[in-house]
């Protein structure tokens, strides 16, 4: 990293066109709490450098048109190296998960493997592990394992995700548990053992299930779907591809749905239906190239190299199969390079090129026994061995051909098993030994008549063949393997693990904002070991109301709440004042305000009493607030009891469209609701509907989503099944209920101050309320609030009505 910020205003010279995917520097700025006007207050002075090249390196840093993609996030890379630096491990977490503005949504440590950089993407995790939390060291450790997957480094993969399993289930974390599972499944089958990886498969589709994860249940179908495809069941395995391609496309889970693209296609190969198999791997490679996924691009082009081969297009599966290894090796990823090494020294031997053949042959070999790749390495060496059959170098051949076989009969793959052995007994016929080579095709038979595939008849006819003393074919030993490549090594489920929290659907309006549930709702964790819980109030400077009027003039907002729980959320992100070091205290009659910048607002919070009226009510502290200190907007944060525990989790934030007072009724014959439904303010509710990069994360590793919609509104704590229910069937299109909201509409109403109303999920009103989630639901609410307002033009259009 290097801290020579002398290339910007070069680079700002070069090109007026920015290359815009990470999100603007000012709001993460606000988001990490770090202020340039407050810069020269750090000590001591070698820290403040390093805060200094973090404000430099997300402001002033602009990539060129041409930059690499790298270089296009290299801002923040070298900000994570200065924080980690001066030890503010938060603040570089922050960063590292912070979701770019690239085609898949993804956060940064994620997009990294994505685009294959896997080495980038380790290095930021070793940084933060062990500095953080338990829930962000599950998440590192997951993250190391798809990049050292990617890598093709399967013993340390395993490594990371045992570990991470073992820290998920600790926590009583299990979408972060799943995920794991998946991941070691993934490895275990790239080590060709399938056993163990349907195993794995299985206990992340049983979680996936159990949360209602469709993310996470995508992913481990496909996962089930390959480990049949591995034993040649095809038929079961396309049923499981299937389900996964329409559970995609309903949640658009692009990633996944290329991916089983890949696979259909790979079925459609072996069944020898290569032309729909190329479609398949068109489709594939577009959707690569549309989420920017590069080792997923490099999949579909060497499967397309492998259809052309067995068309018999050799150079054009040459020139696909170049263009992947390329790939291969530009993104460091030894698993693809031993796969498509593999592939080219096939092609050069249909090519007559023997020499160049076994040199492919022997690089694959060479790459896969280093990597721990069993299944890489019993394909180069049957390949090698086909290719020392060519050459009429017949000892050599059987040597590697036995060597193969001794590792699919280890790893329990029975189709290349059978494969290898009718090759056997092709040498031993070419040898004249028809005893022998009897005996190799009788074993593949066996195999072949039980998995029910076409070598079945291939195996047949050989023996048939041998009985009548013909001559042998061995036009097609090539293609036989050249086929099974690409079902056991192409698209080794590249999307890994971390995919499933790092591609959170980024959805607008009233749709959740991601597809991560827990079924936990009542999930372990202690409270004081979360990055967002505060306990108390900020330190804060008392000044008299007297001297606050300049101050007056320039406040943008009032956040009003209603209980400590949520002024501690929403205070643990208010920040002081420029060139002051605490959080202003103002006493004002009855209220208390604190006022500082919350995000990038001057802002004022206040807590008035629970309810909407009376002493201390809402309507009360809104009215004192407007003719106090005039702000362009009054916004609500806190706490609400959800609508549904099957379809809301406990912190998902919930959004105001309107309120709905369901107090005022006309009691005759039947009971009558009369209250008014009066609806937020248009640019406020915009604003929150269309938010972008927000995350909020549970204990359990799972994402808060943001709801928009209505929300009840009544002084009744409401805790009684019942009489939700009622409330929910004369009002279906609520989403969830508060005691504020009303008084806050009424007061804002009347003065005409722009308003809005964000309460995040505590209970559910159903008669077990208790207030363990209410920290977390506070915190969650805060976040969105303080994420919109970190928007420096988030309320342009909304205007003071006193100027």
């Amino acid at each position: 990293m290097t801290n020579n910020l002398g290339e910007f205003d070069n680079r700002e010279k070069q090109t007026n066109q920015r290359i815009d995917i990470t999100p603007p520097g000012e709001s993460l700025l606000a988001e990490l709490g770090i202020d340039k006007a407050t810069l020269k207050s750090i000590r001591p002075i070698w820290k403040r450098t390093h805060y200094r090249a973090v404000i430099n390196w997300l402001l002033k840093y602009k990539p060129l048109p041409s930059a690499t993609k790298l270089e296009q996030v290299r801002g923040y890379l070298e900000a994570v190296y200065h924080l980690t630096e001066i030890e503010a491990w938060g603040q570089a977490y922050k960063i590292i998960t912070t979701r770019l503005n690239t085609p898949t949504k993804e956060e940064l440590h994620n997009q990294l493997n994505t685009w294959g950089c896997y080495q980038e993407q380790i290095n930021l995790y070793k940084m933060v592990l062990s500095k953080v939390s338990p829930i962000t060291d599950a998440i590192c450790l997951n993250g190391l394992g798809d990049a050292y997957l990617g890598l093709g480094k399967l013993d340390q993969a395993t490594h990371f995700y045992l570990q991470s399993v073992d820290i998920a289930q600790t926590i009583s974390a299990p979408r972060l548990e799943g995920i794991a599972f998946g991941g070691l499944a993934n490895t275990y089958l790239a080590m060709g053992n399938r056993n163990q990886a349907i195993e794995y498969y299985q206990q992340q589709l049983k979680i996936s299930q159990e949360i209602g994860d469709r993310w996470i249940e995508v992913i481990a179908l496909i996962g089930i779907g390959k480990s049949f495809n591995f034993i040649g069941e095809f038929q079961k395995a396309t049923r499981y591809y299937l389900q996964s391609q329409e559970m995609a496309i309903k949640v658009d889970h692009k990633r996944g749905r290329r991916i089983a693209l890949a696979e259909l296609g790979n079925i459609q190969t072996a069944i020898g239906q290569y032309q729909i198999a190329i479609e398949y791997y068109n489709q594939e490679l577009e959707i690569a190239k549309e989420i920017g996924e590069i080792a997923g691009e490099g999949d579909a082009l060497g499967s397309l190299g492998t259809a052309y081969y067995l068309i018999e297009d050799y150079l054009t599966a040459l020139e696909y199969s170049q263009q992947s290894l390329k790939i291969a090796l530009d993104i460091g990823d030894a698993k693809g390079k031993t796969k498509t090494q593999g592939s080219i020294g096939v092609i050069y031997h249909s090519l007559g090129e023997y020499e160049s053949a076994m040199d492919y042959h022997q690089k694959s070999l060479i790459i896969a026994r280093d990597i721990g790749d069993r299944l890489g390495e019993a394909e180069a060496l049957a390949n090698w061995g086909i290719t020392h059959r060519e050459l009429e170098q017949s000892s050599e051949s059987i040597q590697k051909l036995h060597e193969a076989l001794e590792i699919f009969r280890e790893i329990e793959n029975p189709m290349e098993e059978a494969r290898v052995l009718k090759t056997l007994a092709e040498v031993y016929q070419t040898l004249g030994n028809r005893p022998e080579a009897i005996n190799f095709v009788e074993q593949a038979l066996m195999i072949t008549n039980k998995l029910k595939t076409p070598l079945a008849e291939v195996c047949h006819k050989l023996k048939t063949d041998l009985l009548q003393d013909k001559p042998a074919d061995i036009s097609q030993s090539l293609n036989e393997f050249f086929i099974n490549q690409i079902q056991e090594q192409n698209n080794l489920l590249k999307f890994f693990t971390t995919q499933l929290q790092r591609d959170t659907p980024h959805l607008g309006g009233g749709e959740l904002r991601s597809n991560l549930p827990t079924s936990k709702q009542e999930q372990e964790y202690r409270i004081e070991a979360q990055p967002w819980y505060s306990p108390n109030l900020p330190k804060s400077q008392e000044i008299d109301e007297s001297k606050c009027e300049q101050l007056k003039k320039e406040i943008d907002a009032v956040i009003i709440t209603a209980t400590d729980v949520e002024l501690k959320a929403v205070t643990h992100l208010l920040k002081p004042y420029p060139r002051r070091k605490n959080v202003l205290l103002v006493y004002s009659g009855p209220e208390t305000y604190y006022l500082g910048r919350f995000g990038a607002y001057n802002t004022v919070v206040t807590k008035c009493r629970i309810g909407a009226i009376g002493d201390g009510s809402v309507i009360l502290a809104t009215e004192q607030a407007q003719r106090l200190w005039n702000p362009k907007a009054i916004i609500m944060v806190g706490i609400a009891f959800g609508k549904d525990p099957t379809k809301q989790k406990i912190g998902d934030v919930l959004v105001a469209s309107q309120i709905i007072s369901y107090e005022q009724q006309r009691v005759g014959e039947e009971i009558i609701h009369r209250g008014s439904i009066p609806p937020s303010n248009t640019i406020l509710l915009n604003r929150f509907e269309n938010v972008q990069n927000w995350q909020f994360a549970r204990p359990d590793g799972s994402y808060c989503s943001l709801i928009v919609g209505s929300i009840l509104s009544g002084e009744k704590l409401v805790d009684n099944p019942d009489f939700k229910a009622t409330l929910f069937q004369k009002f279906p299109q609520a989403v969830g209920g508060e005691m504020e909201g009303a008084g806050l509409c009424a007061a804002s109403g009347r003065v005409g101050t722009a308003w809005i109303l964000v309460k995040s999920i505590c209970d559910w009103g159903d008669g077990k309320k208790h207030k363990k989630h209410q920290p977390l639901a506070a915190a969650a609410a805060a976040s969105l609030v303080h994420h919109v307002l970190s928007q420096k033009t988030a309320m342009n259009g909304i205007k003071k009505l006193i100027n």
